[in-house]
C-alpha cells in the first residue's frame, strides 16, 4: 500500500480508538509477503508492533 493511503488509512483507524503504525518500505506487496518471516528489520519491526498489541 503506498504510504499516502495507508496514512489516510491510519488516522480513520485511530479515530476509532485502533493502533496503527505506518511502515513505509520500498517493496511491492508481493514482496512484503515473501520477506515477512525472514530475519529483517522489516519482520523484527511487525512482531514488535504486534507484541505492543499483546500478541505473542
Amino acid at each position: 500500500m503506498p504510504v499516502p493511503p495507508a496514512q489516510t488509512f491510519a488516522s480513520k483507524a485511530t479515530e476509532l480508538g485502533g493502533k496503527v503504525t505506518v511502515l513505509p518500505v520500498d517493496m511491492k506487496h508481493g514482496e512484503l509477503n515473501k520477506e515477512l518471516g525472514l530475519s529483517s528489520d522489516y519482520t523484527t519491526t511487525i512482531e514488535g508492533f504486534m507484541r505492543s498489541l499483546g500478541l505473542p
